[in-house]
């Protein structure tokens, strides 16, 4: 008796998480023609994620795969310019490294770190970075994570209100994958320099 219960729950549980899959499916459809890209990606990667050798998981694979470069793209594009670290200081102290102020100028294919010292007039060139994308999605699926030279993940997330790059340490590439921050995250406020 209690096989056939076991059964019983086994196959109430595969058709509640296809039908699961069939409505956050439906959802990121809708999100899609909302032109809600972001969320659509991240639901179309849910839906896969629940069966990835149905049918409807290999389509759902096939949109995250096709929308990623679109997210991409849309980031990149508010990204170009010149950001200058919002500092939490007060702007009036000089630190005892004279360093005043720190800036990025992000194009299409790169990310220049610059920093203006005391009694300076340019900006210093710290170190350059490939403006290249993690492929690996992580626990909140962003798909907008860059990757630096030393495998370091940092999340780059434009505030639609306030209009501040913020921009958090989130992991590690490696070989097999990446790893994940749980907690202590690294975050820097940039706002874009006219």
């Amino acid at each position: 008796m209690s096989k056939v219960i076991l059964i019983i729950c086994l196959f109430v549980s595969v058709s509640i998480w296809g039908q699961n899959q069939d409505t956050i499916y439906n959802k990121a459809t809708e999100y899609l023609k909302a032109n809600e890209i972001q969320k659509a990606i991240r639901l179309y990667q849910f839906a896969n994620d629940i069966h990835p050798r149905t049918e409807l998981g290999q389509c759902a694979l096939e949109k995250v795969d096709s929308l990623r470069p679109i997210v991409r793209k849309r980031l990149t594009d508010k990204l170009i310019g010149n950001w200058k670290m919002a500092d939490s200081e007060s702007n009036w102290i000089i630190r005892e490294d004279n360093l005043v102020a720190k800036m990025m100028t992000i194009d299409s294919e790169e990310i220049k770190f610059l920093e203006l010292y005391k009694n300076s007039k340019e900006w210093t060139l710290i170190k350059t970075e490939k403006l290249r994308f993690l492929d690996k999605a992580g626990i909140d699926l962003m798909y907008t994570e860059v990757v630096y030279s030393n495998k370091e993940i940092w999340d780059y997330t434009i505030d639609d209100d306030s209009g501040l790059l913020s921009i958090s340490y989130t992991g590690e590439e490696t070989d097999t994958g990446r790893t994940e921050m749980v907690c202590g995250i690294t975050r820097t406020n940039y706002f874009q320099l006219q």
